[in-house]
């Protein structure tokens, strides 16, 4: 599902309670793709309740946008979202791809440094998520 909103008011209260509803419903995977990752409370908060139930949250954000305020608090709600989750951690072993030069690991954890290109573990995505196999 894919919902978006360009103002404050009532609409974007309407928008994130039916986004927040669409989360809680998830059973395996969601991925949220936005330029300026400023989530309001009620959605923030459902997906810290999916990635403790086990759902596998994946949240792209660019590295900057025009905003450098924004990127800050992008960057404060990822982060916010890394504890709650287990962004570099599975539950059995799987496949890790490097994004920065395509090493594939097998394990549970990500490695935290790349054998190949020497990128810390934030480079890391799981396989099954990765854009490109």
């Amino acid at each position: 599902m894919q919902i978006a909103w360009a103002e404050e008011g009532p609409s974007r209260t309407t928008l994130a309670d039916a986004f927040a509803s669409v989360i809680h419903r998830a059973h395996r995977t969601i991925r949220l793709s936005s330029p300026y990752f400023m989530p309001p409370p009620c959605i923030l908060d459902a997906l810290r309740i999916a990635s403790r139930r086990g759902v596998r949250v994946a949240v792209m954000i660019p590295t900057c946008s025009d905003s450098r305020i924004t990127d800050l608090a992008s960057e404060s709600y990822a982060a916010d979202l890394l504890e709650a989750g287990k962004l570099f951690v599975s539950d059995v072993k799987i496949q890790w791809m490097c994004l920065h030069c395509g090493y594939v690991a097998d394990a549970s954890i990500a490695p935290e440094i790349c054998p190949v290109c020497r990128h810390p573990q934030g480079w890391f995505i799981r396989m099954e998520l990765a854009p490109f196999a």
